[in-house]
């Protein structure tokens, strides 16, 4: 069985990346299905053989870069330089600033 099979966490890291085209699948039957997910999601996890596939998990599956999931990992683990937490620190800064310009589909509303 793949390990992207049996990893209950990275379950609910897949949950919110399914896209609408495969609403009707569970996530459980699209991994068994679509090795492509499979590897997709194996790279966005650890990092590693995705130089042939990046763009089409990036395009086709709207699955984020490995790099955010191992600086949040680094996190909780330590970075091995003070240049790589630097690094995590800028893609994270990128990051809220992208999820603050993205459309929300029902703004709150004042009173």
């Amino acid at each position: 069985m793949s390990r992207a099979l049996t990893s209950v966490p990275m379950l609910a890291a897949v949950a919110s990346l399914v896209s609408s085209a495969a609403e009707a699948q569970t996530i459980i039957e699209r991994l068994q299905k679509d090795p492509m997910f499979q590897r997709c999601i194996e790279w966005m996890l650890d990092g590693k053989r995705g130089a042939f596939i990046q763009e089409i998990c990036l395009l086709d599956y709207a699955i984020p870069p490995p790099s955010i999931f191992i600086c949040a990992r680094k996190i909780a683990t330590a970075y091995d330089s003070p240049f790589e937490r630097e690094g995590c620190a800028i893609l994270f800064e990128e990051q809220a600033k992208k999820a603050r310009a993205t459309y929300a589909r029902s703004m709150p509303t004042t009173q």
